[in-house]
């Protein structure tokens, strides 16, 4: 029958392979146990891109870097952090974040309002409040602003068409 573990000369186990490339080759499922109270922990290491581990401790699953520094977590509400251990979004970071694209929100499930909310992270107070339904709310004057990079114009649009321009040179038509 086929051979379900081999050691190779050169030291290389394979389970579920006849031609492990590694020190450690598994063709198929894994399942790594706990040895101790803090729960399950998969090591990897030697790689440059997958040095760290992967622990799952209390019906959480954290990521860390090879030097312990959490990087993520999949908290037991389902939600994930980044920069966090306790997330209270369905996904929430914690430092500065760059998003090359875009980013696209869609109306929640309930029909509620879709927005975007810029707030003082020390106050919770919104700074600036913008809703799909037609809202722009900002805290008080001092509080926000508008910048248009370079020599540029401002223009405010409804239905398709400029109704107002502010141009680069603060002119307003």
């Amino acid at each position: 029958g086929a051979e379900n573990l081999v050691i190779l000369n050169s030291g290389n186990v394979g389970i579920g392979t006849t031609a492990p490339g590694e020190k450690l080759s598994v063709n198929g499922n894994l399942s790594v146990g706990a040895t101790s109270s803090s729960g399950y922990r998969l090591f990897v290491s030697g790689d440059t891109y997958l040095t760290g581990s992967i622990n799952y401790i209390d019906g959480q699953t954290i990521f860390r870097t090879a030097g312990a520094t959490e990087i993520m977590r999949l908290h037991t509400t389902g939600y994930v952090g980044i920069g966090t251990t306790s997330p209270t979004y369905p996904l929430e970071v914690n430092g500065t974040t760059q998003m090359r694209t875009g980013i696209v929100l869609g109306q929640a499930a309930s029909g509620g309002n879709t927005y975007v909310q810029f707030a003082n992270t020390t106050t919770a107070s919104p700074l600036l409040l913008i809703g799909s339904r037609g809202a722009i709310d900002a805290g008080t004057a001092s509080d926000v602003g508008l910048y248009v990079y370079g020599n540029n114009n401002y223009n405010l649009w409804t239905n398709g068409s400029i109704r107002e321009t502010v141009t680069g040179s603060g002119n307003v038509g």
